[in-house]
């Protein structure tokens, strides 16, 4: 146990997430041992051995034709429904979305332009007047959402749900490199005739160079943590779902914590499991 660093470092236990050791207790409680004591040790490792097996070929995919295909689906309904592809839009459908959707303010709708015209599409503002016939133009308007559901994790909006809102993502210019920072937006809007999902994401303030010496965070790596300021950083992005990583931990620590003359924010990625590297 390492309570005397975890506390110094994150603060009162109850603010901590044990999810992952609960879950396992969980799982191992739930298995039946007919009360044999003497064979308890083994009955627990071909339990979860087949266990295992079994969520591996599901979450593979291996499971998919016939019978066994429709099994996974029971057991795995998320999972599942993640590998349906999307159905396209009427142009009924889009025209409806559309008339209830809300104009975007100027300066949104020109990073989101830019990000469209970085995948190397030639897509035109509707104020290019006059369009040529057959050009894509992105529309003005879009739906606010405050959530949206990436598997069996909701991310939300930083107005509607502060913790939902802080994530890791990859950076859309650069997917090697990890970056932080929080949900402002949730857009959805139809492109191609499909509804696509587009998140406005304000990257974190970095601490200054000095700041974040006097962390513990810069020479303890496996901790997946940093501190970075609760001043705003004016500096946004746009992102996909598929960008997404993880969601953040984070805690709040005062003016003065670590020595450092001014409010931080800790912030921790190691719910990162690499499932969505």
């Amino acid at each position: 146990m390492h309570n005397a660093s975890l506390l110094k470092h994150w603060g009162p236990f109850p603010a901590l997430s044990e999810f992952a050791g609960e879950r396992m207790n969980g799982m191992l409680q739930k298995i039946k041992t007919n009360k044999k004591m003497e064979d308890m040790p083994l009955t627990m490792l071909r339990q979860m051995a087949r266990r295992g097996r079994l969520e591996a070929q599901l979450s593979d995919g291996q499971l998919k034709a016939g019978a066994l295909g429709q099994f996974s689906e029971i057991l795995q309904p998320t999972i599942a429904a993640s590998r349906k592809q999307a159905k396209p839009l009427s142009d009924l459908a889009v025209a409806k979305i559309l008339k209830v959707s809300k104009e975007l303010p100027e300066e949104d709708y020109e990073l989101l332009l830019q990000y469209q015209r970085s995948k190397g599409q030639p897509w035109r503002s509707w104020l290019d007047l006059p369009q040529p016939h057959g050009a894509l133009i992105l529309p003005p308007a879009v739906l606010y959402s405050r959530h949206f559901k990436i598997g069996d994790h909701t991310f939300s909006r930083i107005k509607s749900r502060k913790k939902n809102s802080r994530i890791q993502f990859k950076d859309p210019e650069d997917s090697t490199t990890r970056c932080t920072g929080y949900i402002r937006e949730i857009w959805q809007i139809p492109v191609h005739n499909y509804l696509q999902t587009f998140f406005l994401v304000e990257k974190y303030k970095p601490l200054a160079l000095g700041a974040i010496q006097k962390t513990p965070y810069h020479s303890l790596n496996l901790f997946q943590a940093t501190a970075v300021s609760t001043d705003p950083s004016n500096n946004f992005c746009i992102i996909e779902p598929h960008h997404i990583l993880t969601h953040l931990t984070s805690y709040y620590r005062p003016k003065g914590t670590f020595g450092i003359l001014k409010a931080i924010l800790v912030i921790c990625w190691a719910l990162n499991r690499g499932r969505r590297a």
